[in-house]
């Protein structure tokens, strides 16, 4: 469960620093908002990180919906910056599904040695035609994937905006490359609901090890279809990851 402090939600967040998840290269308007931008494109050349994409993830199927499982991102751990080369050449799957009751409930998945994924907890039924819009597709267009670290001074802001300490214009202003939901690993993203309370709202332990689980990705609405994931831009996935046993627990916030 997160941890709270007076009216200040604490993310138990890893791995760090924080990285925006780039899927199409873009002109920042400030640099200065990241700290090493060609660097970092260069970097994550020699990596399998995919957004998006239709896959053949074993195990990897909505059991409402009867197809496979929206795939958002696949991460390579031989990437250090990911916070997860300890376990050698794997892939780590942020997955979901908009076309039924799945994340009404608790949605968690486990990760096999053998890159296969077992559904653990979910939501049942609730199976939707033409939702989020009429002809919602099974997959979206697939990209490689770009990490860009986030400046610090940057990520503070994130911070200051989700606590009520700094005004939504002043973030924009110094930051608009940052600006509203975007694609994060690690560190603090911008939550669309600013500081929920996780506490009451989501009890964020592990099935297995009962143990929390820290802030892992957030994923925002946008991709390389024009109409984004549900047409919504105040729609954002959370990702929380137990390290312990790949446990990966996903939930939606809006506004």
């Amino acid at each position: 469960m997160a941890e709270i402090a007076g009216n200040r939600m604490q993310l138990s967040s890893r791995p760090q620093p924080a990285y925006l998840v780039e899927y199409q290269e873009i002109e920042p308007q400030k640099p200065e908002s990241f700290e090493s931008i060609q660097s970092d494109r260069e970097k994550s050349l020699k990596f399998g990180h995919q957004f998006c994409g239709a896959h053949n993830i074993a195990g990897a199927n909505c059991p409402n919906c009867q197809k496979p499982l929206l795939r958002f991102l696949t991460l390579d751990t031989t990437d250090e910056r990911i916070g997860l080369s300890q376990l050698g050449e794997r892939r780590i799957h942020c997955l979901f599904c908009w076309t039924c009751n799945i994340a009404h409930e608790p949605f968690y998945y486990k990760h096999h040695d053998d890159g296969s994924i077992a559904l653990i907890e979910y939501g049942k039924d609730g199976v939707e035609v033409d939702f989020p819009y009429e002809d919602y597709p099974s997959a979206f267009p697939e990209a490689s994937v770009t990490l860009l670290e986030i400046a610090s001074d940057a990520q503070k802001a994130i911070q200051s905006v989700n606590a009520g300490r700094l005004k939504i214009s002043s973030w924009r202003d110094k930051h608009p490359d940052l600006f509203g939901c975007q694609h994060q690993i690690g560190g603090e993203p911008f939550l669309i609901q600013r500081n929920p309370n996780y506490a009451t709202e989501r009890d964020i332990r592990c099935p297995e090890c009962k143990k929390s689980t820290p802030f892992f990705v957030s994923i925002a609405d946008d991709c390389l279809d024009e109409r984004g994931f549900t047409e919504n831009d105040g729609v954002q996935v959370i990702f929380n990851l137990c390290r312990q046993c790949l446990t990966m627990c996903a939930f939606q916030q809006c506004d």
